[in-house]
């Protein structure tokens, strides 16, 4: 493959172009890797709740918060999959920029929109995690072991 000037220089504005999306993507990893470690945090404390017979009495009543948390494992099931959509997204960005690059098209306007649909995914799992933070804690969070309330 014999590359001219202007195929460099439209390499080069490609690459530069998936610069920022390159950077989206490692971000979005981290969002992965942070909901799916606040998932497994999650089901760990619906496991425990179960296991707490009906009989104790000391703590049956942390079985109260069983509610509370199917639904933020709800909350994170949806930031989960916005998140991988938006990492799926960014990566068709980066792909589609080289493929544009490689049949000489211009490729400004697909790479802005997917751009645009990326951070929007990315901004939306971030609000479900604003929406889990503030779920996160109640008074059930602040004890430990067989206390009881009170």
């Amino acid at each position: 493959m014999n590359l001219d000037a202007d195929t460099l220089n439209h390499l080069t504005q490609v690459i530069s172009h998936v610069i920022a999306p390159s950077f989206l993507l490692g971000a979005v990893i981290s969002l992965v890797m942070l909901v799916f470690g606040r998932m497994a945090a999650v089901v760990d404390r619906l496991r425990e709740l179960n296991a707490i017979p009906e009989t104790n009495k000391t703590r049956a009543w942390l079985r109260e918060d069983l509610p509370r948390q199917r639904r933020l494992l709800g909350l994170l099931k949806v930031a989960a999959v916005l998140s991988l959509a938006s990492g799926a997204v960014t990566a068709l960005l980066i792909i589609t920029g080289f493929v544009m690059a490689i049949f000489d098209h211009d490729h400004a306007h697909g790479m802005a929109i997917l751009f645009i649909l990326a951070m929007v995914l990315f901004i939306a799992a971030l609000s479900v995690l604003a929406v889990v933070a503030v779920t996160s804690v109640s008074e059930f969070d602040h004890h430990h072991g067989g206390e009881g309330r009170g």
